[in-house]
């Protein structure tokens, strides 16, 4: 048997608040996955590199606890090998764990990924008009979204996790927010806020790509029109009411390839898995079979 590799973030949230709970995680995963090498990260921006190398070593399989950021570092080294990943919901949002069913807890979904099954499914690239690429496996977030994220206090983030996020949101209200021009197949809408996603839920909270699936290739593009923040609130108590499909403004749609370009004169922020990435102009396009996902075998896509 290949040996496992667990790359954890031990600054994540769900790793500080409990003390020993990587030596649970490695008691649940060693039976059907044998010894567990750990390996910590050493701050932003290095799961990546950790994770190509481990894969250089010849790592059989590739565990990351920490949030959606960590996860995302780690496909980048994970795209087009046939090393299988295993995601624990260890930080302040953890998207993909809950599309898949995990939960928000890391020892009851290492339990889970003890029986999952290999899956190879596409994902998302962002490719930013300096030349730049970033793959993505759960979404990316255009405009109103990207520019929370952007301004994000993270000190306040370490503090409360996600509630951080809300602050943001509610930071906006009263704002003019910058537009721009979706393209999809020839047909162009202008918006302020553009979900280009592959998971249904948002924030690990909201059902707000109701039409996403992990098991497709394609996007499930969701887009908010409006200059003014203050139509938001209204947007996404139609999203929790189910009626986002009624709502006047929202619209949504399947595609494989997006381009989205900046109206004249407006700065344009870009997100991807809940990490900055960027000012737009940018595509978005779907790489199909980029990464090899461990999945519980209830989960249905």
């Amino acid at each position: 048997m290949k040996r496992s590799v667990l790359i954890c973030n031990p600054r994540a949230g769900r790793v500080l608040r409990r003390p020993g709970i990587i030596a649970r995680i490695e008691t649940a995963l060693r039976p059907a996955f044998g010894e567990i090498r750990v390996v910590m990260t050493e701050g932003p921006n290095t799961a990546g590199s950790i994770a190509a190398r481990e894969i250089d070593d010849g790592a059989g399989t590739l565990f990351v606890c920490g949030g959606d950021g960590t996860i995302n570092e780690v496909a980048q080294a994970l795209e087009g090998t046939a090393v299988p990943l295993g995601v624990l919901p260890g930080g302040t949002s953890c998207v993909l764990a809950n599309e898949l069913g995990l939960g928000n807890d890391p020892v009851r979904a290492a339990d889970a990924l003890a029986s999952a099954v290999p899956r190879d499914i596409a994902a998302g690239r962002l490719r930013l008009s300096d030349g730049s690429s970033r793959l993505f496996l759960m979404m990316a977030g255009i405009g109103f979204d990207a520019r929370i994220v952007h301004g994000l206090n993270l000190r306040l983030k370490d503090r409360i996790g996600k509630l951080a996020y809300w602050a943001g949101a509610f930071g906006q209200l009263g704002a003019d927010l910058e537009e721009f021009d979706v393209e999809i197949d020839g047909a162009t809408r202008r918006c302020s806020f553009a979900l280009v996603s592959r998971v249904r839920n948002y924030g690990g909270d909201v059902d707000l790509a109701k039409g996403a699936s992990l098991f497709s290739d394609s996007f499930e593009v969701v887009l908010f029109e409006g200059r003014s923040a203050l139509r938001f609130p209204l947007y996404f108590l139609a999203v929790l009411a189910g009626m986002s499909s009624r709502m006047r403004g929202i619209t949504s749609q399947r595609a494989t390839r997006v381009a989205v370009t900046p109206c004249p004169g407006e700065q344009v922020h870009v997100q991807v898995d809940g990490e900055y990435a960027g000012l737009i102009p940018a595509s978005l396009e779907i790489v199909p079979s980029a990464i090899r996902l461990l999945v519980p075998r209830a989960f249905t896509g």
